[in-house]
């Protein structure tokens, strides 16, 4: 037909002859046009299925059991130099395993020393005389005493516990003075008489010092007798030498003050004898943030008792855990120096909480910093955590402000993005090997990377960081491509510096990729001016013209975006220049960071998955564990390092540009690491994990290209044992309740710790 030449190939690439005048020309072309677009519709509608149905999958699998969304929220705060305490009473006594408290939120830690009335925690009982008045012996700090009984008669000691038998005749010492001769002798007396071991002497006898003015002899000889007693304590006050008077809580209970040698015991200002019990005290030290703290009891009671020491921080729930994990019903809470009415907070959500905890009911690993940061930031508190961007916590707080406070609320944002990564995958493979194939197995394979699944499934930052960066890579590659073609779309460039620029606002080893991006647009654009024929002056202008040019515009952008997001820390009471001081704030503490770890990981073992991150374990009843390790698929990893041979040598023979590409961003991503000091793990290696997807993808693609129908059984092969070993390896990386000998038959290595 004269004018129009016939479309050939499945695109129409070729070009048509106009002819201005002709009407039938004009309806022509556009026919061609629209049938070029019903193809794109078509073809775009296939990928859109393709990723829907990937993405989907991923979505359900990571959701699940991602985390309650009922869990005990009403809490007490403590802040106190110490001194003031509560005790939980039960219905009857019985054997107390442990005391489970749930630790909202602590500025330092939460001290307590806790008591009961068992047996295994009884150390003597001492009777005072009439006067009242008692040295306390050489017993330690981590001792409560209780009074019992008064006694109003002239009985001084009273029966011992256990049936102790007198002690021997003993000369009497008139003026209540003990030669140092006799101390041996009173010593062992006294260690021979059961509940008095431990004890140096009797209310800490030492040479030359009175005793209340008490006749020795009298006191010993008096071991049989019994007094007449006085059960009700109302009125009664115990006053110390150092810590001024205390009144017994109702359980008869007097914590000891620091530095007292004596007390006296008072009933209505007057002194008085009493019987007197000294209970063992086990002290505690407990911080974290929304998690559990367990603290060991192993005692029968029907009353637990705290004392607090110096403390800040808040408690959410406690629980009283009895034989078999059973968790016993607390009648009521008394508070020493407290209201009650608060206290009831303590107690009041029992039925929120999951025993034994699991990840779904509390932190775990680094969420203790950034679920607390975000929740700062939603309250507009002070941060807690400052050594990263701000960012990341924004995006964590959006899913608090949405979904509520609750494990489920802080860990949603991050399986979206998760699951966000994949068109970005997928995209990003079309693009790098031109098939929709590669597309599909490079998306395939993120949906089953262990990686990418656990740091989707916990609420920390780096999930944020390898979507901006894939994103950024897209833009990046896409621009490269069609600046190759003389096809200068300065739009990409503004998008991959935008993402990038989102990326460095949530943690700033987004760089490493960044400069690996520009030193390859550097390159690929000098490489193309070389061919010209003109001089340097011309090619650094050229240069200039694009990309560095609209790349420093767009930067200027991307600081502006950066710092847009220190608003809401600024919001908390911060100036611009305490935001500027941040900056050198986040670069000191990397550069100075110190800490060890036992997980810790070299820079070089990362791609061996040599030292997986053990990131929770809580041990359940009849051998079950809940545990969640962080690592990588090994049948993506390993293999996709062993593709990395391939991609290089194609990048060198072929000067293939998506092979230079992917060789170029994965060692710019890690080989920065090999210059940093400080302690790594293997999660830093995340955004290099996408690379060695594709170095798997391209070996794949390039097998499909060769031979469609071997091709298709290698691959189908190769993702089945992906999802093989993404099922076998499931309950270490989610959490789900798994036996204990099933998790341990998956260790390959010793440094595997599931």
């Amino acid at each position: 037909m004269p004018g129009v030449r016939v479309p050939s190939g499945p695109f129409f690439k070729n070009d048509i002859k106009h002819e201005p005048d002709s009407c039938g020309s004009f309806i022509r072309r556009l026919k061609i046009k629209m049938m070029l677009l019903v193809l794109r519709l078509d073809t775009l509608k296939q990928d859109m299925t393709v990723i829907v149905i990937l993405s989907s999958v991923f979505f359900s699998i990571s959701v699940w059991n991602l985390g309650q969304m009922d869990i005990p929220l009403t809490t007490v705060k403590f802040q106190t130099p110490g001194g003031e305490g509560f005790y939980v009473l039960l219905n009857s006594s019985e054997r107390i395993v442990s005391v489970n408290v749930l630790l909202k939120k602590t500025a330092d830690c939460i001290r307590f020393s806790a008591y009961t009335e068992s047996p295994e925690e009884f150390v003597c009982v001492m009777k005072t005389g009439l006067d009242g008045c008692f040295y306390l012996p050489r017993i330690g700090k981590n001792i409560i005493l209780k009074i019992e009984l008064l006694f109003d008669d002239e009985d001084l000691v009273g029966d011992q516990t256990g049936g102790a038998q007198p002690f021997p005749a003993m000369t009497a010492y008139p003026d209540g003075r003990v030669d140092a001769k006799d101390l041996a002798f009173i010593n062992d007396c006294l260690n021979s008489v059961e509940g008095w071991r431990g004890w140096n002497y009797m209310a800490d006898i030492n040479p030359d010092r009175s005793i209340n003015g008490m006749d020795l002899g009298v006191v010993l000889n008096n071991l049989g007798k019994t007094g007449t007693y006085i059960k009700n304590l109302t009125g009664v006050t115990v006053r110390f030498d150092v810590g001024g008077e205390k009144t017994p809580d109702e359980k008869g209970f007097v914590q000891i003050p620091p530095g007292a040698t004596r007390f006296t015991v008072m009933r209505n200002k007057q002194p008085i004898g009493a019987m007197v019990t000294f209970w063992e005290l086990r002290e505690f030290s407990l911080d974290g943030y929304y998690c559990w703290r367990s603290i060991h009891i192993n005692a029968e009671s029907s009353c637990i008792g705290f004392i607090l020491g110096p403390s800040s921080g808040e408690i959410a729930e406690i629980i009283v855990v009895g034989m078999g994990n059973r968790i016993i019903p607390i009648s009521s809470i008394k508070g020493i120096g407290i209201d009650n009415d608060v206290l009831k907070n303590l107690v009041d959500e029992q039925d929120k909480v999951e025993y034994p905890p699991t990840y779904m009911s509390e932190t775990y690993f680094d969420e203790i910093y950034f679920v607390r940061t975000a929740e700062e930031y939603l309250k507009l508190e002070e941060p807690y955590e400052c050594v990263h961007p701000p960012l990341g916590k924004l995006i964590i707080a959006t899913g608090i402000a949405v979904f509520g406070y609750n494990p489920f609320g802080w860990r949603i944002m991050g399986v979206m993005f998760a699951t966000l990564m994949i068109p970005v995958m997928y995209f990003l493979g079309l693009r790098l090997f031109e098939t929709r194939i590669a597309a599909f197995v490079a998306s395939f394979l993120w949906v089953f990377e262990f990686m990418h699944f656990t740091m989707g499934r916990i609420s920390t930052v780096d999930t944020y960081v390898v979507f901006f960066s894939l994103l950024s890579h897209l833009f990046f590659f896409t621009y490269l491509k069609n600046s190759s073609k003389n096809k200068v779309d300065n739009r990409l460039l503004f998008f991959a510096t935008i993402f990038f620029s989102l990326g460095f606002s949530t943690k700033w080893t987004v760089l490493f990729g960044f400069i690996g991006n520009v030193l390859l647009l550097t390159g690929f654009r000098l490489k193309g001016l070389m061919k010209n024929q003109v001089k340097w002056s011309s090619r650094i202008d050229e240069l200039i013209r694009y990309p560095i040019s609209p790349l420093f515009c767009f930067l200027v952008i991307g600081i502006i975006v950066y710092f847009s997001t220190f608003i809401p820390y600024m919001m908390v009471g911060h100036s611009l220049l305490d935001v500027f001081g941040a900056q050198f704030g986040m670069y000191r503490y990397h550069a100075t960071l110190e800490a060890t770890h036992p997980f810790a990981s070299p820079w070089w073992s990362w791609p061996l998955i040599r030292t997986p991150i053990w990131f929770y374990v809580s041990y359940l009843w009849n051998g079950m564990v809940s545990t969640i390790t962080c690592m990588g698929n090994p049948v993506i990893w390993w293999f996709g390092t062993a593709c990395l041979a391939f991609v290089i040598a194609k990048s060198v023979l072929k000067r293939d540009v998506a092979s230079i590409y992917i060789v170029s961003i994965f060692f710019s991503q890690w080989l920065f690491y090999a210059l940093i000091s400080r302690c790594v793990f293997l999660y830093h290696f995340y955004p290099n994990v996408p690379f060695l997807v594709f170095a798997a993808t391209a070996l794949l693609n390039d097998v499909w290209r060769r031979s469609k129908k071997y091709g298709f059984f290698i691959i189908a092969a190769y993702l089945i044992i992906v999802v093989a070993v993404f099922y076998l390896y499931y309950p270490v990386i989610s959490g789900m309740p798994c036996q204990i000998a099933w998790k341990d038959s998956l260790r390959l290595f010793d440094n595997w710790i599931f």
